[in-house]
């Protein structure tokens, strides 16, 4: 009737923007369970949750439900009680250090969360069946486990604050909880909110999803999203599991592989997974054995099947127990069971490993056999490939590349280092002969076509086994090829076949001037000047004269065949150079200097100022003052030099 009733009236203490985030009865009506932010109810303060007594409508009370582990901040977005009331979920969001999803048993005690999960970006909005949490916002990547977790991939967005952490799995702004221990379930339909999925409400037929986008699940359907369970009421359940794995009494290795499989009229969404050791133990989520049965929920395949390993520890007999559940709820009738030998796993790993490395860069692998189903080939520390076998056979190695080969017994895994064989294989002799080499080289089987490298530059390419090209001593000459697309490269031996000692080139060097003089080259034409690596010119002959120091280097460079070569000059000390001497006569100056080398014109100055310019070794400065300053500048090479006058 709407009517409302005055004896309902339990003291609500305004706490930090006090707010009621979800509500909900238990199915006889009997509890009312709040989530959300107050300071205290009946004067008790009960934490982020409360259940009250409604059993009396006209004398409700609160229980002794009390909620510890998180406080109701303003981060606390969103809550949401399961239908048969046993369960309460929080979604924390806007903050990253507070963006978790927390569930509680309602029961009337004081208890902690009974597990949270880290969503690493912004949870809005939560959803609960007695099964399931179905948690929206703005998060992309969340923590994976405790249960065998589907990483999938992303949907839509893939970069939020949840990539920045190890692991985890893609689950784009709408993810799927287990209520029992929030393993992340194989479900990721994606939406493209902007903000996140921000509002979700379960019923009894779906799961509605309101956002500020208009995709979701890849259909355009607004900002109002539905997710169908069944297609109208599914009373039918799925019929008994068929295990098809492990067999019957079969000893296996943990993580234990199991598959089975289950009809039913509108498809197996999940199943359920128990396991119980001979001391009447079972299996919980977090792998410990405990006294209370566990059942893991585990996602069907897209063929409705079951598909995952177990991490199952201690060895031991087990009993594997599974129902089939629809979407409905439906569960199979019967537990189907099957009785397993689970064994540790320590298998011990090969005792011996052989790598034999060839020249052309192949590397034959081989070790013992152990029992164990497959072997990983690992190299310089990197997985390369899995191989069922006892060899394998790698390209681009080299002695000084590590090999070894990992095993996984069952507890983690187990490595043996390869030891390494000089296989042997092509070789490659260069010999130089008055500066032209000649390459000669092993075939290489399979391989038509050859590249030829000097000093790393490529020169040309020969379907031969011989090649002829200019080059020297100091020169490194390289065959390279390629096998399975992998390049290979053969160096060659370098062998003097004389004439290859080369010519000389002296620096003599006065004063500020360097002459430099060297052997003709034949065939060459020209010669370029290089000074500390700078280019100076160029000249036909067999001199040149420039200015410059004993500390500086005088290079000639010459080309040949199409290839620059340097011919470093060494440097001698001609002494402190030409002098100028100066003397007063007759009221004049008169200035006389030594003759400079393939030098015309001489410019005389005065106090650092040009007063003339002759072409012989003397000058008289008429009217002139013996105490002014007087040099004689010549220029080499572009460069000028200056002689100072002395008396």
């Amino acid at each position: 009737t709407g009517t409302v009733n005055p004896n309902f009236n339990l003291n609500v203490v305004k706490g930090l923007s006090t707010v009621f985030r979800g509500i909900g009865v238990n199915p006889a009506g009997t509890r009312l369970v709040l989530g959300g932010r107050w300071s205290s109810i009946s004067g008790v303060a009960t934490g982020p949750t409360a259940v009250i007594n409604i059993a009396n409508p006209n004398a409700p009370f609160l229980t002794a439900h009390r909620s510890t582990g998180t406080v109701a901040t303003m981060d606390l977005q969103d809550a949401s009680v399961s239908p048969d009331g046993t369960k309460i979920a929080l979604a924390y969001g806007t903050a990253t250090v507070s963006d978790y999803v927390y569930v509680f048993d309602t029961v009337e005690q004081t208890v902690s969360y009974r597990w949270r999960k880290f969503m690493r970006d912004s949870s809005f909005g939560v959803g609960m069946t007695d099964d399931i949490v179905y948690v929206g916002g703005h998060f992309c990547k969340i923590d994976a486990g405790p249960g065998p977790t589907d990483t999938m991939a992303p949907n839509g967005i893939d970069f939020c604050t949840g990539v920045f952490y190890p692991g985890g799995a893609w689950r784009t702004q709408l993810a799927a909880l287990s209520a029992n221990d929030g393993t992340p379930l194989t479900w990721n339909p994606g939406n493209n909110t902007f903000r996140g999925a921000r509002e979700i409400t379960v019923t009894e037929r779906g799961l509605l999803v309101g956002y500020d986008g208009d995709r979701t699940n890849g259909f355009l359907v607004g900002p109002l999203a539905f997710f169908d369970y069944v297609a109208g009421n599914d009373n039918q359940a799925p019929g008994n599991v068929t295990i098809t794995q492990p067999q019957v009494n079969q000893e296996v290795v943990t993580p234990v592989h199991v598959e089975a499989t289950a009809t039913d009229n509108t498809g197996v969404v999940v199943y359920e997974v128990r396991w119980q050791n001979s001391n009447g133990q079972w299996v919980q989520a977090d792998g410990s054995l405990g006294a209370n049965a566990y059942a893991f929920v585990v996602a069907a395949n897209q063929n409705g099947d079951l598909s995952t390993d177990f991490a199952i520890n201690p060895q031991g007999i087990y009993t594997l127990s599974i129902k089939a559940r629809d979407a409905a709820g439906n569960r199979s009738s019967t537990w189907s069971t099957r009785t397993v030998n689970v064994d540790d796993g320590f298998v011990d790993p090969p005792q011996s490993c052989t790598a034999v490395i060839y020249a052309d860069g192949r590397a034959e692998i081989s070790w013992d056999a152990v029992n164990i189903p497959d072997y990983q080939v690992r190299r310089n520390g990197n997985w390369i490939a899995t191989v069922t076998g006892t060899s394998y056979t790698d390209f681009g190695a080299t002695m000084a590349t590590d090999y070894s080969i990992r095993i996984w017994p069952g507890a983690g895994p187990a490595d043996t280092p390869c030891n390494n064989v000089d296989g042997g294989g092509a070789s490659c002799q260069a010999v130089i002969t008055a500066f032209t080499a000649v390459l000669d080289w092993d075939t290489v089987p399979g391989n038509p076509s050859y590249q030829i490298l000097v000093n790393g530059i490529w020169q040309g390419q020969t379907n031969g086994t011989t090649y002829t090209l200019a080059g020297s001593l100091a020169d490194t000459f390289t065959i390279r090829y390629w096998l399975a697309g992998t390049p290979f490269d053969l160096d060659c031996n370098n062998v003097d076949g004389g004439g290859n000692e080369g010519p000389s080139c002296t620096a003599a060097v006065t004063g500020g001037t360097a002459v430099l003089t060297w052997d003709t080259i034949d065939g060459n034409p020209a010669y370029q000047i290089l000074k500390n690596g700078i280019w100076q010119g160029q000249t036909n002959g067999t001199t040149y004269t420039l200015a410059g120091s004993l500390a500086d280097a005088y290079t000639i460079r010459y080309w040949l065949a199409g290839f620059p070569f340097d011919l470093e000059c060494d440097n001698e000390d001609g002494g402190a150079g030409p002098s100028c001497s100066k003397v007063a006569a007759a009221g004049n100056v008169e200035l006389t200097w030594d003759p400079v080398p393939n030098n015309a014109s001489y410019f005389v100055r005065l106090n650092g100022v040009w007063l003339a310019t002759v072409n012989g070794t003397s000058y008289t400065h008429a009217g002139g003052n013996i105490a002014d300053d007087y040099s004689i500048r010549v220029w080499l090479a572009g460069t000028p030099v200056d002689i100072n006058c002395t008396q």
